[in-house]
């Protein structure tokens, strides 16, 4: 069963002309692509996510306002991952983050 949306609008072409939806990264999504997702972040310099760093709601120093709202995945017209994003809302803090963000 294919993960993607099925809305017309999330359809994009890259420059090879391959075809792949954005859309917004559930943790349903993310639960059917976990291995995927954790083996994809992994590769990224001092990053050792488990299951449980990509499902969190926060950490010590901060909330995941909003983490399946404002996170994307790219699908394939077969619905495999291709790219992803995770993102939340920032509040500013004295020590990094002047003001909000995501």
């Amino acid at each position: 069963m294919s993960d993607l949306a099925s809305d017309a609008e999330c359809w994009f072409r890259d420059s090879r002309g391959e075809t792949f939806c954005v859309q917004s990264l559930s943790a349903d999504i993310a639960r059917a692509h976990t291995d995927w997702l954790l083996r994809t972040h992994n590769t990224i310099p001092f990053q050792h996510w488990t299951e449980k760093d990509l499902f969190a709601d926060g950490d010590a120093r901060r909330s995941y306002t909003d983490k399946w709202k404002i996170s994307r995945i790219a699908l394939s017209p077969a619905g495999a991952p291709l790219a992803f994003c995770i993102g939340f809302e920032m509040q500013p803090d004295s020590e990094y983050y002047q003001e909000p963000g995501i």
